[in-house]
């Protein structure tokens, strides 16, 4: 068989994308975040210079600065680097010492379709800042059918959603977890993930050691004794409480777009990979100094800018490279779209997602328990505990008032399917408390009515019941008292 033809490795096809970013925004030198052209060329200096020692014409485009250049030699310079690209064999563009196939044994470098009656795409801004950024290729996704679309700092009219899902257990919101570095992911396809808590097969589950729901929060795993004293400030003491403390709300993240199809304060999910993680340090230095983190992710459409303010432990988390999905509201800040403070998670074949790509569920909190937090724990209380829920309804009520089993209510009320199942849930626990006041209005008549004994009223000896009472009175009757008396006897 004939040996496959070399394909140019990914950063390549990044700056490729970038020079036509630059074209179509006038050479203003804004196609790259942070340093411009200059300082993407400086990054690869190392693989571009042996690749051009054999074109004499092209090797002086490394010794030029793109920032001092005039509009027309920018034109020139991108011009010439466009055509080196196409003119250098792939082979040499790799780095010299090139680093060994991934594990999984996937091709480092994908071939990717040629881009035809769609917008062009935007590129990414800073693909490959590190060395590792070139490893995890082998977890990015496989490029998609359809052709990629633009995306810039203005949004585009919405498409389709992605079908895919994720459920990464890794983005934890407190510095004590940030300690473990997410581990190599890998992509699911769309067909073999859940979207929802496994509510069937929760319900056929026994509780841990068989316990009942009355048990302490402290059975919860990542629950200490210093969490349990802020859950009873929410009146959460057992796992049963944690069960019924349901959410004010949901916040609509089920909506899975592409980023170049990203509006402005439209919740949504998208589906990207990091390429580029940093810290930073703002206001007065020092101790005080807030401790900012910025990220770059994109797809095959686009990138964005994700900004978390103050949550500095997200910079251990991150990684260059790593497969993540998105879930916030974009806004746009100096003609661009940003992520503030998204929620985020790495993508796990097979496993949902209780904080992204869903209707997420919105606590009452208290101080010391984040939204990240109280997911997690209703997330895990209904998957190993809702089997410990009792039915408190016969069927014929159920399939009379066409309510749903009270463990699939009580399931769908914290992370529900769609608004509907949500609705449906909601009708059962309502159809619960109305009952069960009903029941204890009506136990309270039946004890108030059996349980009263009047008090007998014995006259003297000798004396009618009438007599007695008359002459108890301390006053005279007169006569006609005595006539209306006689009348009634």
């Amino acid at each position: 068989m004939a040996a496959e033809p070399a394909q140019p490795p990914d950063w390549v096809v990044a700056f490729r994308k970038i020079l036509e970013q630059e074209r179509q925004q006038g050479f203003n030198n804004r196609a790259v975040i942070g340093g411009g052209l200059d300082s993407f060329i400086q990054r690869r200096v190392r693989e571009l210079a042996p690749a051009l020692q054999q074109q004499s014409d092209e090797a002086v485009l490394l010794r030029t600065p793109y920032e001092g250049l005039s509009e027309q030699s920018r034109e020139r310079w991108v011009n010439g680097w466009l055509k080196a690209l196409d003119t250098i064999p792939p082979a040499l563009l790799h780095p010299p010492s090139a680093p060994p196939p991934p594990p999984n044994g996937a091709p480092e470098n994908a071939a990717r379709p040629a881009a035809k009656g769609r917008r062009r795409p935007n590129p990414p801004e800073k693909p490959a800042d590190t060395p590792s950024a070139a490893a995890p290729d082998a977890a990015k996704p496989p490029t998609p059918s359809r052709p990629p679309a633009a995306s810039s700092g203005r949004a585009t009219p919405p498409s389709r959603a992605a079908a895919a899902s994720s459920k990464p257990p890794a983005s934890a919101e407190t510095p004590a977890d940030a300690a473990s570095p997410p581990a190599k992911t890998e992509v699911r396809p769309a067909a073999a993930v859940s979207e929802s808590p496994p509510d069937a097969a929760a319900r056929r589950r026994p509780t841990p050691g068989g316990l009942g729901l009355d048990e302490p929060v402290q059975r919860l795993n990542g629950v200490d004794v210093k969490t349990a004293q802020r859950l009873q400030k929410l009146d959460i003491a057992s796992v049963r409480d944690l069960l019924y403390h349901f959410p004010r709300r949901h916040q609509d993240y089920s909506r899975r777009l592409e980023i170049a199809d990203l509006r402005p304060e439209e919740p949504c999910s998208v589906e990207a990979t990091i390429w580029e993680v940093r810290e930073l340090r703002r206001g007065p230095s020092g101790k005080g100094a807030r401790r900012d983190v910025e990220a770059i992710a994109g797809d095959e459409t686009g990138n964005v800018r994700l900004i978390w303010f103050g949550q500095w432990y997200v910079a251990r988390q991150l990684q260059p490279g790593l497969r993540v999905i998105l879930s916030g509201k974009p806004e746009i800040h100096r003609g661009q779209l940003e992520f503030h403070s998204p929620e985020w998670e790495r993508i796990i074949p097979g496993e949902a997602s209780p904080h992204t790509g869903r209707l997420s569920p919105v606590y009452a909190l208290t101080e010391g328990i984040s939204a990240h937090r109280m997911r997690g724990m209703t997330w895990q209380t209904l998957r190993d505990w809702l089997g410990g829920l009792e039915e408190t309804l016969p069927p014929p009520v159920l399939q009379r008032q066409r309510l749903p089993p009270l463990a699939s209510a009580v399931s769908q009320a914290h992370y529900p399917d769609a608004t509907a199942d949500w609705e449906t849930a909601r009708r059962r626990l309502a159809f619960d408390e109305l009952l069960t006041m009903q029941l204890v209005m009506l136990k309270r008549r039946q004890e108030r009515q059996q349980g009263i004994n009047g008090i007998p009223l014995e006259p003297p000896e000798g004396l009618g019941l009438a007599a007695a009472f008359l002459a108890s009175l301390p006053f005279a009757p007169t006569a006609a008292q005595i006539r209306c008396i006689d009348e009634l006897a």
